[in-house]
């Protein structure tokens, strides 16, 4: 009965410590499948979070080529649109014709003053009823050109309820046409003159000062004779006239543009007509001219207009 207890105990205490070691064994690589565990998924959970983060940095193509051409060539500001600049302002009036502002670049079918081609008129006198408009005041003029073909000598006289003035312009006749060489305005309370010496290329204003005297250069009333005389030397009726003109205030660029035909109803007949406006802006001094080429494109009717201040000439009568 010992023995076979004995025997019987011994067993049991051997599969015991089997178990135990076991046990530990199995704890033992379960630990150490753990620590795998973790290693691998950890790594893993890195990588992944890598990717995804450089997922979220790396830019689309579209944008990493707008970037390439952005860093290959600097991007231009984009400036705001000038405006355009208006025109320059008129000058005022000077010896009876308003002068138009600054100078113009010559317009297609222009014709400039300082080389023109031009047919001056024979000796003629033209005579004008004078109205100024809204006034009732009405009165008369006159226009009278003489030349011998080397010289000249244009008068306009004016006669109105507020007095008489005169405005004589004389000089010679030269390749482009008139030359003045001297001007003289008179009213009933002041005289001006203006002197041309084109040998000196001066040219004198009132009170004594001078300036240089370009070529072509006209004075107020030489300019009306000029204007028709370059109409009537052209082929075909010029779409504008330029001429320098000068005043009291010195030279000054002035253009015509030729506004279209007209017929105008005169004391003197009707008369077919070419319509030239001066260029001037609003309330500024303005000459317009209305041209008739069967008598040798001679003015017909003048209208000067200063803001409300319209004085009107329509032919009365032509004389030699």
């Amino acid at each position: 009965m010992r023995y076979t207890a004995g025997m019987s105990g011994r067993p049991s205490r051997l599969a015991l410590r089997r178990l135990i070691l076991l046990l530990l064994l199995s704890l033992l690589l379960h630990l150490l499948g753990l620590e795998l565990y973790l290693r691998t998924h950890t790594a893993g959970g890195q990588s992944g979070a890598s990717g995804a983060l450089a997922v979220r940095l790396r830019p689309a193509p579209a944008a990493m080529a707008a970037r390439a051409d952005v860093a290959g060539t600097p991007a231009k500001p984009v400036l705001p649109a000038t405006p355009a600049r208006p025109p320059a302002a008129p000058y005022g009036a000077s010896l009876g014709v308003p002068l138009a502002a600054g100078p113009r670049p010559p317009a297609a079918g222009s014709a400039a003053s300082g080389h023109a081609n031009t047919t001056l008129p024979d000796p003629f006198t033209l005579e004008y009823a004078t109205d100024l408009q809204g006034t009732g005041a009405s009165g008369s003029a006159r226009l009278r050109w003489r030349s011998d073909g080397m010289h000249y000598d244009a008068e306009l006289t004016e006669d109105l309820p507020g007095g008489q003035s005169a405005l004589r312009s004389r000089g010679t006749i030269g390749d482009d046409g008139i030359e003045p060489g001297q001007t003289e305005e008179t009213t009933a309370r002041a005289r001006h003159d203006l002197l041309f010496d084109a040998a000196a290329r001066r040219l004198t204003l009132p009170g004594g000062h001078s300036e240089d005297l370009a070529p072509g250069t006209q004075d107020g009333l030489s300019a009306l004779i000029q204007l028709s005389a370059i109409v009537a030397a052209a082929p075909e009726a010029p779409a504008s006239v330029d001429l320098l003109v000068a005043g009291a205030g010195g030279a000054q660029p002035t253009r015509f543009v030729l506004a279209g035909n007209e017929d105008l109803d005169l004391p003197a007949g009707r008369w077919r007509s070419l319509h030239y406006v001066q260029l001037a802006a609003p309330g500024a001094p303005r000459l317009e001219l209305w041209l008739a080429p069967v008598r040798g494109w001679l003015p017909v009717q003048l209208r000067w207009t200063q803001g409300t201040r319209v004085l009107t000439r329509r032919l009365v009568r032509i004389g030699p």
